[in-house]
């Protein structure tokens, strides 16, 4: 889980990422630090790629060491990654409105056209899957064609986004306090939790197939929620 520590476009040198258990225990608060405002990771092989402002932060996972940090030229604020089966990672860049990849050491911009602060990313088979924040929406972007098509309005400030295990569900949070059960086959949304009501946020998420179970830090609330998904027959 990465701590921001504070702001989330300050250099201020003291965010980190921390190793919780699936139960809820805190295994190691300060696991890598040596960052400043850290957001969304993706592991490909034994390596945890971290986004932390203006640079992609490469850490060995057996190691626990940072082994490179990538600094992104022009870079606004880089916020979620994604990583498709290739080993490719997929950045959002908020400020800036542009989706970066980086694979075998090259950073290259990968999409930007009609974006509005893009953050929570998904790759599965040939589709980026992407939440906004500014345009509000949950799109498919298709790897091959670059075709970009809605599949839901009415997200607020697209957040996390975490594939369920289902045929095409989702669940996209919004970072205003909201989780919403996305059908992206049926391009059709139900809220789930409105947690914004006792004034909680929702950011990037994580689920876990294995027991439902949707994990949730709550930015502000300084707390990581997890939630169980009881499916229907």
């Amino acid at each position: 889980m990465t701590n921001l520590n504070n702001a989330p476009r300050e250099k201020d040198g003291n965010g980190f990422v921390s190793r919780v258990s699936p139960n809820g225990e805190v295994l190691e608060l300060r696991w890598i630090e040596n960052m400043h405002a850290p957001k969304g990771m993706a592991i490909v092989d034994n390596m945890l790629y971290v986004a932390d402002i203006d640079e992609l932060v490469i850490i060995d996972i057996e190691n626990s060491s940072i082994i490179e940090k990538v600094v992104i030229e022009n870079a606004g604020m880089i916020n979620d990654i994604a990583a498709d089966e290739e080993g490719t990672v997929y950045i959002s860049d908020t400020d800036s409105a542009v989706i970066y990849t980086y694979q075998n050491g090259e950073l290259s911009i990968w999409y930007e056209e009609d974006l509005n602060r893009p953050n929570g990313l998904y790759v599965m088979d040939k589709i980026v899957y992407l939440a906004s924040m500014g345009s509000q929406d949950f799109v498919t972007i298709n790897r091959e064609t670059m075709e970009k098509q809605l599949i839901v309005e009415g997200i607020n400030a697209g957040d996390g986004v975490s594939y369920t295990g289902e045929e095409g569900l989702f669940i996209v949070t919004d970072w205003n306090g909201e989780i919403f059960l996305v059908d992206s086959g049926e391009g059709e949304k139900v809220s789930l939790l409105a947690p914004k009501e006792n004034e909680v946020n929702t950011a990037d998420t994580e689920f876990l197939m294995d027991q439902d179970l949707l994990l949730v830090p709550t930015f502000y609330d300084n707390s990581l929620v997890a939630y169980k998904l009881v499916k229907g027959e």
